[in-house]
């Protein structure tokens, strides 16, 4: 004899239902996170691609400088001129880093609100994880 619950179902049926809806909610937690790792792994990668270019043309552009300085050491007034451009060159490489890295920091501040803000919302996560846990049997 199967005795039913305040809802008129079997005990086992709504253990099942509690636990599959908990597992759901999981789930749909996993993937969110699947993608938001997969997201961060792009994000790195464009982070790192935008300092190895700016690294390698600082380079460049400072080898570049030196040659036309030794090419006319004496000629003073080309010379203060090539500095100032590759000056001006490096501080436009250092704000595009600061403008990838301040996008990318933007964006993963709004993909963690997203991320779990949806997840751990007081009524979806805990009252799927309240229900599933009332099965557990009590410890004595």
């Amino acid at each position: 004899m199967t005795t039913k619950s305040k809802t008129g179902s079997a005990p086992e049926a709504v253990a099942g239902e509690a636990l599959n809806n908990y597992l759901e909610l999981l789930s749909t937690s996993q993937e969110k996170f699947a993608k938001s790792l997969k997201d961060a792994s792009e994000r790195a990668a464009r982070v790192n691609g935008t300092l190895i270019e700016a690294f390698i043309e600082s380079q460049r552009a400072a080898l570049e400088t030196g040659k036309r300085i030794a090419a006319n050491p004496t000629d003073y007034a080309s010379n203060v001129k090539a500095v100032m451009d590759s000056a001006t060159a490096a501080q436009e490489r250092v704000l595009g880093l600061a403008k990838t890295l301040y996008q990318e920091q933007a964006d993963v501040a709004a993909e963690f609100r997203t991320l779990f803000q949806g997840s751990f919302d007081a009524g979806d996560f805990s009252e799927a994880a309240r229900k599933f846990a009332a099965f557990w049997p009590k410890a004595a």
